[in-house]
């Protein structure tokens, strides 16, 4: 029981800091995107929860899409965090 909660707590460490490392993809001159509507939780079993707090930022939703200069930047958040993942655990990604 030990052992597994230090892997929970790295696993947690790794991933708390894998979300603040990633923010540097999302987009700034929106507001309060970045800085006050992306959310990290860890949840209970080993899992975390990213998400954009839609009241603060509703916004969020509509800048992901075509025609937008910030299309894409979910995705390229969530790639940055797989990255970030990878850079502070020293693992490898399997597509």
């Amino acid at each position: 029981m030990i052992e597994e909660n230090k892997y929970v707590r790295t696993y947690m460490e790794t991933s708390k800091k894998a979300f603040e490392r990633a923010l540097i993809v999302t987009p700034y001159k929106t507001g309060n995107l970045r800085y006050r509507a992306m959310k990290y939780r860890y949840n209970k079993g080993g899992s975390a929860t990213i998400r954009v707090d839609l009241g603060i930022a509703p916004y969020a939703k509509y800048i992901d899409k075509p025609g937008y200069k910030t299309h894409g930047w979910w995705d390229k958040y969530l790639d940055q965090y797989v990255k970030e993942i990878q850079s502070l655990t020293g693992a490898k990604r399997r597509k």
